[in-house]
């Protein structure tokens, strides 16, 4: 009979333990009070979040997957110098969760100065995914709020499937509202901004602050991202839509594009920039719309955006801006390569099925 010494069962229950522990993927650097490395991004959050961190310039590092489950990861308002975010390793990261409906993956809440960067270099990527599926008002996989401003989401795939109409709160990104002087001046660029699994959202970003004045979301920049397979067949839908509380909106270098064929059930609006305001004071104005791409099934301009059913409306660009507010520019936008077959109505008597842009209100070039 074999025998094993007991210095092989330690060996072996010691590999045994580190095979059923979740991997400790989110380390910190820089951060006062924080020991890590931990196993979710919400954690490491909590542990920023329970010490002052003034004047410290912290760098958070994600290798392998982390699983948020349920739980928002919540970042509040801190005295830091920045927060940067980003893959380590030369190898994909992901951050996902399927958290509960009505709220989002990752809350910056107040937050400034945070950059959350994919790289796309050397390897490393950075997917941010919530895998909820989900039509409840909040559903979301990034939420700016109370005020959040300066950050910057850059090189990163943001996937969600939240599917409410697009006048209601959620969306892949979610501008909310502010307390004192809005979700000002934050950029989402070079991002691949589009669905989780095959549950389609109804928005890629959506804006809607409060619409006191001086709390609006201004300032926000939206550039040179992929935003695609944006649809619902029974509700509206839009790649870019805002509500009231949103203002100088820079949309610049972006593609609009579906990689399959969409088919309406309902009379309902789809289109790729959708800016509403009903509000006189915080609506929509300054607006800038130039260089962006709608149309075809790629961002490498091949195939055909495709849409059917026997109504629907497809608009590409639709701006609602303030009376007398200042000027909108909408400019060198390529519209193109889109078809609707067997789409013969939007729905009403003498509204037309396709409209490349329409500017209902507001001072416009």
């Amino acid at each position: 009979m074999k025998r094993f010494s007991k210095s092989f069962f330690v060996l072996f229950f010691s590999l045994l333990l580190v095979t059923f522990l979740p991997a400790q993927t989110v380390t910190i650097t820089g951060a006062t009070g924080t020991a890590g490395p931990y196993i979710t991004l919400g954690a490491a959050f909590t542990a920023i979040n329970g010490t002052a961190q003034t004047g410290n310039i912290i760098t958070i590092t994600i290798s392998g997957t982390t699983n948020e489950g349920i739980t928002t990861a919540t970042l509040n308002a801190g005295a830091w110098t920045s927060i940067t975010i980003n893959p380590t390793g030369g190898a994909a990261a992901t951050v996902s969760g399927a958290t509960t409906s009505g709220t989002p993956l990752i809350d910056l809440s107040g937050a400034d100065n945070v950059t959350i960067n994919g790289l796309n270099t050397g390897g490393n990527t950075l997917t941010i995914e919530n895998t909820r599926a989900s039509s409840i008002a909040g559903t979301s996989t990034i939420r700016f709020i109370n005020d959040a401003s300066n950050n910057t989401i850059t090189n990163c795939s943001i996937k969600g499937s939240s599917t409410m109409a697009v006048g209601i709160n959620g969306g892949n990104i979610y501008f909310a509202t502010g307390t004192t002087t809005g979700n000002d001046n934050n950029t989402i660029s070079n991002c691949d901004i589009g669905p989780s699994g095959i549950n389609l959202p109804t928005k890629g970003i959506y804006g809607n602050g409060n619409t006191s004045t001086g709390r609006g979301n201004s300032g926000i920049v939206i550039n040179n991202n992929n935003i695609f397979d944006f649809f619902r067949a029974s509700t509206t839908s839009a790649g870019i839509y805002t509500n009231d509380g949103c203002t100088t909106w820079s949309i610049t270098n972006n593609r609009f594009y579906q990689t399959g064929s969409r088919t309406f059930s309902s009379a309902v609006q789809h289109s790729a920039i959708w800016l509403l305001s009903d509000n006189s004071i915080s609506g929509m104005q300054g607006a800038t719309i130039t260089n962006n791409i709608i149309g075809y099934a790629s961002n490498t301009q091949t195939g055909t955006y495709t849409l059917t059913g026997g109504s629907g409306k497809f608009v590409g660009i639709y701006l609602t801006a303030i009376h007398a507010g200042v000027n909108n520019t909408i400019s060198s936008n390529i519209i193109q390569s889109i078809d609707l077959t067997g789409v013969t109505s939007d729905g009403g008597t003498t509204g037309s099925a396709f409209s490349a842009i329409i500017i209902n209100s507001g001072a416009a070039t």
